[in-house]
């Protein structure tokens, strides 16, 4: 009989196939992590050998020469399976995610041929804060406000609640940065917000915005309303929603939801969708104003005994409209519309609050809207003119006291005309006459003057 004897030799070995190098760029400071942070990687080495073997640990591959891996030496006892941590100064470099960037390896010291490598892979933390996503809607229950964490691993969410068809949806952004705000490069200079409405949901949502820069350490918010189309069906409607931010390093970090909303259309939902003055600025001097109301049925059901109430206390305004037809919202026709006329004659100024109610079945009110009219005050313009006279007149101005024609008075430069006083003018213009003897005086006290300046010349 052949006695076979087979020599077995143990194998140093590593657990997992990935190993995950945890990076955290709010380590980064002005101090000591101003260049780089401390990457912690965690595994676990098998050493099936019957005596204690001493490991060294080392990284190869790197994305570049910013990364500084040093080796080390671990003890793994014998027959045992042991967790090993090892850490890399990392640059900041990499977006949030994860990212292969080379190969960890270890090795028995002295033995080259016991080795082992496994994956080595970057998981940077995301430095965008998405605190909170706030919804704020109607169900048929009444008015609903859903709130969603932004940084739990859920990449779907769902509203609690169905959303009414019509009414408007808004929703509230939170997020923050949360670099050290004693870094240098920790601001976000570029945060981009997208929602792409893939199921025709509303096309005001369909869209993309540019938010303004943060500060690291710092917060802000973001929102944004709209109603769904009014033509839209009933059941489900997915909104993608990306919210990407680039720091000062051209590092991304981005963050992708996708919110789920149901539409809902009840039997009976009327709704009163517009009540307008127009024209929206009048004065004691209009005569009247015109009130626009317009009713639309977003239900299921026909509405055959709807009505509409207008009503205001001070001008005297009751209207009331019955047996209103308004169709299903599916029918083309499901609107109503009236103008109503109200007098504005000895109006005084102030404000008018009206109040308008649309009912089913008559009397069971099924909306309510106020709103008011500003009634301002009359303003007259006179625009005075400045008289104009020749020039070679001579112009008198008198002032007459309207209120006593008997008592004249002569204005001063410190006595201001007013619009009660009465302003009269005379103009008295020079004749032949008055210009020949002008210029006889003229001619006698020339000759004078010669007759002097000749005896003075004699005289000396």
């Amino acid at each position: 009989m052949l006695l076979l004897v087979v020599n077995v030799v143990s194998a140093l070995n590593i657990v997992e196939d990935k190993v995950n190098l945890s990076v955290d760029y709010q380590d980064f400071d002005d101090g000591d992590y101003k260049d780089y942070v401390l990457g912690q990687a965690s595994f676990t080495v098998n050493n099936p050998d019957a005596s204690n073997l001493t490991i060294v640990v080392s990284a190869s591959g790197l994305p570049s020469t910013k990364y500084v891996a040093d080796t080390k030496e671990v003890v793994i006892a014998a027959n045992s399976t042991q967790a090993v941590s090892y850490t890399i100064k990392v640059p900041h470099d990499k977006d949030a995610g994860t990212e292969n960037i080379g190969t960890l390896k270890v090795e028995e010291k002295g033995n080259a041929a016991n080795t082992d490598s496994a994956s080595l892979e970057q998981n940077t933390a995301m430095m965008l804060d998405f605190d909170r996503l706030e919804v704020d809607y109607k169900s048929e229950d009444g008015s609903e406000t859903d709130k969603f964490d932004g940084n739990d691993e859920e990449s779907s969410w769902d509203l609690d609640q169905t959303v009414l068809a019509g009414e408007e949806i808004t929703f509230t952004f939170k997020y923050a940065n949360s670099f050290n705000d004693k870094y240098k490069y920790g601001t976000f200079d570029d945060i981009t917000l997208t929602i792409d409405d893939n199921d025709d949901l509303s096309q005001d949502i369909d869209d993309s915005w540019d938010l303004d820069a943060l500060d690291a350490d710092t917060d802000d918010s973001f929102e944004i309303s709209f109603t769904p189309d009014e033509d839209v069906d009933e059941g489900k409607y997915e909104l993608d929603i990306t919210l990407v931010a680039i720091d000062e390093k051209n590092v991304e970090y981005k963050i992708e939801k996708t919110l789920t909303i149901e539409v809902d259309r009840v039997r009976d939902d009327l709704r009163i969708v517009k009540a307008e003055f127009q024209p929206e600025t009048v004065t004691t001097c209009d005569e009247e104003v015109f009130l626009t109301v317009e009713v639309t049925n977003y239900g299921t059901d026909d509405q055959k005994a709807a009505a509409v109430a207008i009503y205001n206390q001070a001008l005297k305004i009751n209207e009331n409209i019955k047996n209103l037809v308004i169709n299903e919202f599916s029918d083309k026709v499901n609107t109503w519309k009236k103008t109503v006329t109200i007098p504005l004659v000895g109006v005084k100024e102030g404000k008018y609050d009206f109040d308008i109610n649309a009912y089913i079945d008559l009397d069971e009110n099924a909306d309510y809207e106020r709103v008011s009219l500003n009634v301002g005050k009359c303003q007259v313009t006179i625009n005075p003119t400045t008289p104009t006279t020749a020039d070679d007149s001579e112009v008198i101005v008198t002032v007459l006291n309207q209120t006593t024609a008997s008592n004249t008075n002569t204005p001063t430069s410190n006595q201001p005309t007013s619009s009660t006083t009465v302003v009269s003018t005379t103009e008295h213009s020079y004749s032949a006459n008055d210009f020949l003897v002008g210029a006889i005086i003229i001619a006698i006290i020339l000759v004078v003057a010669l007759i002097i300046v000749f005896l003075v010349v004699l005289l000396k």
